[in-house]
């Protein structure tokens, strides 16, 4: 094989490998970085969450609330492309892309459509406090405490 032929050959390979990971980052944009978490997962003490206020769990991707109705989980993952939420007075802000959330986790304002994910809170018989990340609930939905 000559040197120009061997160079096409290159350039084209080198041409579909691009396009093929140019694909791949296109395809992927729309989807959230959703389920980050095992679905099922121990969070500790009940005195690690203070009244009224949302406690975020590193790895996990989730706020708790507390209140003395009981605790709530919910997801601090923007449904738009999956940034990690900070808590603001009025509900949640997504530090990337802007999008607003109530404190229902119901979007205010875009460009995220979707509404946060709440998921379910259990005692386990043992007495640990387990999130159940595959089971999503109402935000309105609690463990009684």
């Amino acid at each position: 094989m000559n040197r120009r032929k061997f160079l096409g050959r290159f350039a084209f390979g080198t041409l579909i490998t691009g396009g093929v990971i140019v694909t791949g980052a296109v395809i992927r944009i729309p989807v959230p970085r959703t389920g980050m978490f095992s679905h099922r997962f121990a969070i500790g003490d009940l005195n690690q969450y203070p009244l009224n206020h949302f406690t975020f769990i590193t790895g996990k991707n989730i706020y708790i609330y507390r209140d003395r109705k009981g605790l709530k989980a919910v997801s601090a993952v923007c449904t738009h492309l999956g940034c990690i939420l900070r808590v603001s007075e009025s509900g949640f802000r997504c530090p990337c892309h802007g999008s607003r959330f109530n404190l229902k986790g119901e979007v205010q304002s875009g460009p995220a459509v979707r509404n946060l994910e709440w998921y379910e809170i259990n005692r386990e018989p043992d007495g640990r406090i387990v999130v159940s990340g595959d089971h999503v609930v109402p935000p309105d939905k609690f463990l009684k405490i």
